[in-house]
């Protein structure tokens, strides 16, 4: 049976919450942020696209991607203080706390001189990593350069999100989290209008990181009074460095199946086909990422019980996870599925449409990529960090290299069914890595989800062979398409994906700490 509500209290500024409560709180704040996310997308996307044209947008994408790769040179050191800060979370023991943000900056101050060079190396053959006019290469040179220095300056300046986070009290910042979207959405429209190009658009993000990182500081600085840096010691920095090598490695093979894609599409075919494949996911990242935030919303108290090594508590948030994640990708993928190329023909114009093809799969790759952060959420609190290493690096080159096969064959689409092989032999390694703590939960797990899967795979069946007979005049029709669609995946899932065991235990958890309905 599940234990409805862990009666862990943690105490921060005299506020005793559960990690239930503190999961909600969370769950509000990254809900408000994505939704000023979507709604300034939505609207400034494609004024972004009309102001910089279909090639200068694709190469915006490649750009983010190659400083994904740029990001390595931190050899992660603010992930692995977020890692670590998370495991201790419940433990009051301050002043190991500030060594290990001391021990943060340490590896940022060696790292410099490997971040120069990597800058360097990355303007120098940029020009044949993106290939576009020689009229257009300085403008995307000086916005890459902008970019950089934004991301030297955001490895120090975004310490107190991770502090935030890891302690499990990001919802404190949720004010400030989401005036900060909707400024950076004002201030790219702004570059954009004022003419600026990519340069303006690098530009206005590096002063909406400067802002929110101010913000971010003084919310850290009121509610943590232990936050402050203090010199580690010898056999301190050397876990620490230990511990961000292995995330460094980590990092290095997800981004082969995360941050790659786009900038191959953009080098084999060209930044123009780079931005229709951007664009075809566009819908499912503005929403995608939300259902997750929700799902996801109690993951730092899901590190703190593995801390503990609670694995019955940990079974069952996994468990409950799996079925609500299944049951809004059911709903979200069937509408994507059915609708993607009727909505960018509306929002953005035909030409940003890469096929249902490349839709369906950028769906099922979504699907295994949210399943695999839950296990991995799970596996990296289990310290299996060098196993998830080699798990990602045979994931994204599976994944790469079927990209790659497929992409000849069938265009874009085909990057799109690599992705979804390599996230499926991720969420595998990863199940596995589970099973050797949890054998029979696992077991189970797997019994439970056969109606769920046969449910969403039915659905997105019946959404891809309905696509072609689905015509959308305008956006009420649209509308109108959309809420039969959602409306009949809803049904569907909610009786067919979601067990009676599941609602009643998501009912419970409501009435107990959502206050107006526990009256």
């Amino acid at each position: 049976m599940y234990n409805l509500d862990p009666m862990i209290h943690l105490d921060f500024n005299k506020r005793k919450l559960t990690l239930t409560q503190r999961a909600l709180l969370t769950l509000v704040g990254n809900m408000l942020v994505q939704i000023a996310e979507f709604l300034t997308g939505f609207f400034v996307t494609p004024f972004i696209i009309r102001g910089l044209g279909q090639e200068l947008y694709g190469a915006w994408g490649m750009l983010q991607q190659l400083l994904g790769y740029f990001s390595l040179t931190e050899f992660r050191a603010t992930g692995s203080l977020r890692f670590l800060l998370g495991l201790q979370q419940h433990y009051n023991n301050n002043d190991e706390k500030q060594r290990l943000v001391g021990s943060t900056l340490i590896v940022w101050g060696m790292s410099l001189p490997v971040t120069i060079a990597f800058s360097i190396g990355l303007l120098w053959f940029l020009p044949d990593i993106i290939h576009v006019s020689s009229s257009s290469i300085t403008g995307i040179r000086v916005a890459l350069i902008i970019l950089i220095v934004n991301a030297l300056l955001d490895r120090v300046l975004a310490i107190p999100m991770h502090i935030l986070k890891a302690q499990n009290m990001d919802y404190a910042g949720m004010g400030i989290n989401t005036t900060m979207v909707i400024m950076a959405s004002l201030l790219s429209g702004i570059a954009i209008w004022l003419g600026w190009g990519l340069p303006g658009l690098a530009a206005a993000t590096m002063a909406n990181v400067l802002l929110i990182s101010i913000g971010r500081f003084w919310v850290a600085r009121r509610i943590i009074p232990w936050m402050a840096i203090k010199k580690p010691n010898r056999d301190e920095f050397t876990h620490f460095l230990n511990t961000s090598g292995l995330f460094f490695l980590a990092g290095l093979a997800s981004l082969l199946l995360y941050s790659t894609d786009t900038l191959l599409v953009g080098a084999i075919i060209g930044p123009s086909v780079a931005a229709s494949y951007t664009t075809s996911g566009a819908v499912l990242r503005m929403i995608g990422e939300p259902l997750f935030q929700f799902v996801g919303a109690g993951n730092a108290g899901l590190v703190g019980l593995c801390g503990e090594k609670d694995w019955e508590r940990v079974a069952n948030v996994r468990k409950e996870m799996y079925f609500i994640l299944f049951f809004f990708m059911a709903i979200l993928g069937s509408g994507v599925i059915a609708l993607n190329g009727a909505f960018l023909k509306l929002w953005l114009g035909a030409e940003f449409y890469g096929g249902s093809l490349l839709t369906i799969f950028l769906v099922l790759s979504l699907t295994a990529t949210f399943l695999a952060r839950i296990d991995f959420t799970i596996s990296n609190a289990m310290l299996y960090l060098r196993e998830q290493t080699w798990a990602l690096l045979t994931a994204g080159s599976v994944g790469l290299g079927s990209g790659l096969f497929f992409l000849r064959i069938f265009g874009v689409g085909g990057m799109a069914i690599g992705m979804a092989i390599g996230n499926l032999v991720l969420l595998t390694i990863a199940w596995i890595l589970i099973q050797r703590q949890m054998p029979a939960a696992s077991t189970t797990l797997i019994k439970s989800l056969f109606r769920p899967s046969f449910t969403i795979i039915s659905l997105f069946g019946l959404a891809f062979f309905l696509q072609p007979y689905i015509e959308v005049p305008n956006w009420g029709v649209f509308f109108l398409y959309g809420l039969g669609i959602g409306g009949f995946s809803f049904i569907a899932s909610w009786f067919l994906v979601l067990s009676k065991e599941i609602r009643k235990v998501l009912f419970i958890r409501a009435q107990h700490n959502i206050p107006f309905l526990n009256k």
